[in-house]
């Protein structure tokens, strides 16, 4: 609704808008913003940018850590941007596991599906194609799975979120 109100149906992109989060995590929502390629995407990312403020103020603040780490918009990224890091880039465990967990909210369902199919198919077996992506994620996952069982504070509390949750996430990825 708010999209509806801040960026004319006419003037949009086509896009898809992601959940790439924990569900259980409460303290934000995770999301990403695909959209197609753009030669002025300033006027979609304004209208996200009031959604965000307005999300901020009445709900739960939105995090946009793949927009802040793909592309050179603050809140969305193109499917290219995603395709051209990931061609070079295949050990950020961070990124490839909010795209590998992402869900559609809103947007062209096709423009997701195809989102997926070029992004994130790679890293799935593949039983008679190439692996190396697929590999390279499960190497990149079971470090960081070593490094948070090593690294384990020694405190009389339990925090949910670092002491289990990001762990028991990381073995399912792998699985």
């Amino acid at each position: 609704k708010l999209l509806d109100i801040y960026l004319p149906k006419k003037n949009r992109p086509e896009f898809c808008i992601c959940s790439v989060g924990t569900r259980a995590d409460q303290d934000d929502i995770d999301i990403g913003i695909f959209t197609e390629d753009l030669s002025n995407a300033d006027e979609f990312n304004k209208a996200v940018r009031k959604i965000n403020q307005n999300m901020l103020v009445y709900a739960t603040p939105l995090h946009f850590y793949l927009s802040e780490h793909v592309g050179n918009q603050p809140y969305s990224s193109t499917i290219t941007e995603y395709d051209e890091l990931l061609s070079k880039k295949i050990q950020n465990v961070v990124i490839i596991s909010e795209l590998l967990n992402a869900r559609l909210i809103t947007g062209s369902e096709r423009f997701f599906k195809e989102s997926k199919e070029r992004i994130t198919s790679r890293y799935y077996h593949h039983p008679s194609g190439n692996n190396l992506y697929h590999e390279g994620y499960l190497r990149g996952i079971l470090g960081e799975l070593r490094a948070m069982l090593l690294n384990q504070s020694q405190t009389d509390s339990i925090a949910p979120k670092y002491d289990s949750i990001r762990i028991l996430k990381s073995f399912l990825y792998a699985k």
